[in-house]
């Protein structure tokens, strides 16, 4: 009897949907000359994906920005809390590079372009300026240099500036290496040039000492499919020196430097040093050179301090500590502490996750506020 009366409210059910199914068909074919006239708006927020850079504001510790592979920049005021779009008008939103002027945080220059190393890198347009905080920006140039790794600005003068650009992935391009201005990019200049298959992907000072300034060149070639396991390497990768705010360059080698063929680089000169001391992260696919070397003695001489395979071309950056320059940070899938100067590590953040950590900033002012 259970079993009969089951089988009549299943049918009943099934002879219901079946009416309201008709009638929503009926309902849908009578709606669709309107559906034709709707159009569909983004309302926010655009998914950027991971992010590239960080910056924060010495002496507005609750102030951030950070930029994103394809998501543009974003700002907050409450410490990370709420962030705002600050760069949805600009012709790319591929972030590569961001830096804000020491000297008046109202400026900031953005380099667009993603230098990590993958199959679908996005390019850029070159560079742009905030005079307001990230309010507005303008382009000013370098719009062929489609990836750009860094960004240095005169601790004195926003106006004045260097940028590390890596050039076309894909192919050979003249707009490689490093560019400098001193009037807050209506001209340029390139100053360090090596060929037209090596670009430029990172840059490091001291602003104690702004004379002195370390770049790092990356001779590195994409190919449209998937080429993770071929090296981005070649001669034209090395550690290069300034004594005069950029104007001219010397490229370091040998000396306890990995022999050439050298890939991504990172790098992070020690404030309080004197210049003398020296972070370089670098990816050499050799077993037992790959990882952080160091010098204490401005780049003259080096030491590989951890053979841990921290380098490669997705991270490579490095970050010392403003108060201290035994303790480091290397960027990876986590984050690598030292406080030993590089000899031992552990992990600082992330581990045993598995996100990627591409950079950190640590204030200046207290090392205990870092993003």
């Amino acid at each position: 009897m259970l079993h009969v009366r089951y089988c009549l409210i299943s049918r009943w059910f099934a002879a219901g949907m079946l009416m309201i199914l008709a009638g929503a068909a009926v309902g849908a074919n009578s709606l669709a000359p309107l559906y034709a006239q709707l159009h569909w708006r983004e309302v926010g927020p655009f998914r950027g994906g991971w992010s590239t850079m960080a910056v924060g504001i010495p002496g507005e510790p609750n102030v951030f920005y950070f930029g994103a592979a394809d998501g543009g920049v974003w700002k907050t005021t409450d410490a990370g809390l709420t962030w705002q779009p600050s760069f949805q008008q600009a012709g790319s939103i591929s972030i590569g590079a961001l830096a804000i002027a020491p000297s008046n945080p109202d400026v900031l220059y953005v380099g667009t372009g993603q230098v990590a190393a993958r199959y679908d890198v996005v390019g850029g347009d070159g560079l742009y300026r905030s005079t307001d905080g990230g309010k507005t920006w303008a382009h000013i140039g370098l719009k062929d240099t489609q990836h750009i790794g860094r960004i240095w600005i005169d601790p004195k003068n926003p106006e004045t500036l260097l940028v590390a650009a890596l050039g076309d992935y894909f192919g050979p391009n003249q707009q490689r290496g490093i560019f400098r201005s001193t009037d807050g990019g209506q001209h340029w200049h390139k100053v360090l040039y090596v060929n037209s298959d090596t670009g430029a992907v990172d840059l490091s000072a001291d602003d104690a000492h702004p004379k002195v300034i370390f770049a790092a060149t990356w001779q590195a070639r994409m190919y449209p499919w998937l080429s993770y396991f071929k090296p981005q390497a070649g001669p034209g990768s090395g550690i290069w020196k300034s004594m005069d705010e950029g104007k001219t360059w010397g490229k370091l080698s040998g000396h306890g430097l990995p022999a050439e063929p050298m890939g991504r680089i990172g790098l992070a000169v020690a404030p309080g040093t004197n210049d003398q001391r020296v972070y370089a992260i670098i990816d050499t696919h050799k077993t037992g050179e790959n990882g952080l070397y160091r010098s204490d003695d401005g780049g003259a001489h080096w030491k590989l301090m951890s053979a841990r395979g921290l380098g490669n071309s997705y991270f490579g950056r490095v970050t010392v500590d403003p108060k201290n320059p035994d303790i480091v940070y290397v960027m990876n899938r986590s984050v690598a502490r030292s406080t030993d100067g590089g000899k031992d590590f552990s992990w600082f953040k992330g581990a045993p996750g598995g996100d990627d950590y591409h950079f950190m900033w640590i204030n200046p002012d207290n090392d205990q506020y870092m993003i």
